[in-house]
């Protein structure tokens, strides 16, 4: 797994604790709001290992 893959990782997990608002996950991860909420869909529903 990459870096960016561990950190997508990391920030979703936040976002699911309630941490951290899925806007603020797209501001770090450098992707829109939009792809921000695929990506946190993607884990939810498959893990990581689905964050391509």
């Amino acid at each position: 797994m990459s870096e960016r893959d561990l950190q997508r990782i990391e920030v979703l997990t936040e976002v699911l604790a309630g941490i951290r608002t899925t806007e603020s996950a797209a501001g770090v991860l450098g992707v829109s709001l939009r792809e921000a909420q695929r990506l946190l869909a993607s884990y939810r529903d498959g893990g990581g290992g689905t964050l391509n």
